[in-house]
């Protein structure tokens, strides 16, 4: 059971109002109006709430839940009067004004005194009850007061905290990205060191130096390959190598290159080629003693010269050359003899194979 008391106005009278007391029960309502001086009761039982569900089409919990609320005084769209003891409530279309019959309790008329007594003692009890709730709520209230106070002095903590703890590790950044730029800067300058303090001259091996020789060297092979039997260059030469035939003797069993000095430089002896020469960078030319002894024994080799040489004027030093070149990669052959000129051969050399060389170092 429950029990309410409400102040609900009068239909058509709205400065006037009607004192009403509730008791709610599973499936009726008993009901106490009080108006002015005259009061009434009444009770609707299952039978007639089933009834005013039947003619409105609700459930019997849809049309509690209804009565209840408009019972409470707080809502618009409900009336109230008194109609020969009956009291009746009104369903009302705000739009259109129209107004539908609700329900309709009968009441019976009743002392005046003992309601007004149950009455005042209920409001008593329910005004104990609200300043009892009352007191516990502004318990709490104070509670959530002082944890509120409390958080916004721990935020403020925190925020303080938190800005500290930036101010520091932004300075720890900054320290090491400075390191690291000096860093950076120490290397760049011991680097520019190295290369102002290497010696200019020195040469090294590297991948460009390795293609430029691979090239002057396939280049040479061509220029000679084109020629037809290299006829037209014998021709060419042998006049200006029977002028110095007498200059040169080589003796029996004696290569044309030292074997010492074609397998060993000194590293910082120099080896300067002209446009006449054909030693190139990638080889050194040596006879085998089979092949001179047996054509050279008492004979006089001329000296070798070519007019226009293909291959550039370079200096290179002792370090870059091997220190030992097999005696296969050049052969010399004697040339045939021409009646005209009864000179020993031409030395012809063979065309040099530039992948092997460039895997010999």
């Amino acid at each position: 059971m429950m029990k309410e008391i409400h102040k609900i106005p009068k239909e058509g009278r709205l400065e006037e109002f009607y004192i009403l007391s509730t008791e709610w029960y599973e499936e009726n309502v008993i009901l106490t109006v009080v108006d002015n001086d005259i009061t009434w009761t009444g009770e609707t039982d299952s039978a007639k709430i089933t009834e005013f569900c039947d003619a409105l089409h609700k459930t019997k919990e849809n049309f509690m839940i209804e009565l209840k609320s408009a019972l409470s005084g707080n809502e618009k769209e409900f009336t109230f009067s008194m109609e020969k003891d009956n009291f009746i409530v009104k369903k009302v279309d705000l739009k259109s004004n129209i107004k539908v019959k609700f329900c309709s309790i009968p009441l019976k008329r009743a002392s005046s005194i003992p309601v007004f007594m149950t009455i005042v003692s209920e409001l008593l009890d329910q005004d104990k009850i609200n300043k009892k709730n009352m007191s516990e709520l502004s318990h709490d209230v104070q509670d959530l007061k002082a944890e509120l106070k409390t958080c916004k002095e721990k935020l403020l903590h925190f925020a303080s905290e938190k800005a500290s703890l930036e101010t520091i590790l932004y300075s720890k950044f900054c320290e090491i990205l400075n390191a690291k730029k000096r860093r950076i800067a120490d290397l760049e300058s011991s680097i520019g060191e190295c290369s102002r303090s290497s010696p200019e001259g020195a040469l090294h091996i590297s991948e460009h130096e390795k293609i430029s020789t691979s090239v002057a060297i396939r280049h040479t092979n061509t220029t000679n390959s084109s020629l037809p039997k290299r006829k037209c260059l014998k021709e060419a030469v042998s006049e200006e190598l029977s002028q110095e035939a007498s200059n040169i003797t080589i003796p029996q069993g004696e290569s044309v290159l030292d074997n010492e000095n074609s397998n060993h430089y000194d590293s910082d002896t120099e080896v300067e080629t002209d446009d006449d020469s054909v030693v190139s960078n990638s080889a050194v030319i040596k006879t085998s003693d089979c092949d001179v002894s047996e054509r050279t024994s008492q004979r006089i080799l001329p000296k070798r010269t070519f007019s226009n040489s293909i291959l550039p004027k370079r200096t290179f030093t002792g370090s870059i050359l091997p220190k030992r070149i097999s005696n296969e990669s050049v052969n010399i052959k004697n040339e045939e003899k021409t009646n005209d000129l009864p000179q020993p051969s031409v030395m012809e050399i063979e065309e040099f194979n530039s992948q092997s060389l460039l895997d010999e170092y």
